[in-house]
């Protein structure tokens, strides 16, 4: 999802991975010519460490949807996304 903010509402539109985005912040080092080995073993350790808290606490859920509005110093903040939890 991109990142919108409509000034004149003060509202603020983003996605769970706009938070956890490294390159979305000044300063970062991007990582794309390895992205796609990174990526797959991302998402193997992430498949590994869902599985072991599932074990672990029966009530675990992964890739849950959220969305939830929130007010944050006078800006309306629109976030959307997966969580695991």
């Amino acid at each position: 999802m991109t990142i919108r903010f409509d000034p004149t509402t003060r509202t603020l539109w983003l996605s769970i991975g706009d938070l956890v985005d490294t390159t979305a912040f000044p300063g970062s080092v991007p990582l794309t010519p390895r992205l796609r080995t990174r990526a797959a073993m991302g998402r193997e350790t992430h498949v590994v460490h869902q599985a072991a808290q599932q074990e672990v606490l029966p009530s675990y859920r992964a890739e849950v949807t959220i969305r939830q509005q929130l007010l944050v110093d006078d800006y309306t903040v629109h976030l959307q996304g997966r969580i695991d939890g």
